[in-house]
């Protein structure tokens, strides 16, 4: 059976997440995160001091960090592992020989 477009975008996703590393693949969905996270905290600030909101909403920057770093490492390794065991079954199933 010919693998599909998508099974090969997939395939190529992955070569290029184990070129990056475990480590930097979590560390890199951190920084996203924390990034996004800061930015939604900012726009938030914004439309409160333009009067848009009734609650400034401002959290501290230790819940940001922690906000971030948590959902950016869990999210990131779930990634990882979930993408590392469908390839590492489908290698299995592709060559007998392999236990």
């Amino acid at each position: 059976m010919a693998p599909s477009a998508k099974d090969l975008r997939q395939r190529e996703e992955w070569e290029r997440v184990k070129k990056l590393g475990h480590f930097r693949y979590v560390l890199q969905n951190v920084l996203m995160w924390v990034g996004s996270y800061a930015v939604v905290r900012m726009l938030h600030g914004l439309a409160f001091k333009f009067g848009w909101l009734h609650s400034p909403g401002a959290t501290s920057f230790e819940e940001l960090v922690l906000i971030g770093i948590v959902a950016g490492a869990v999210g990131g390794e779930l990634q990882w592992s979930d993408m590392k065991r469908k390839f590492q079954l489908r290698k299995a199933d592709e060559d007998p020989t392999m236990i």
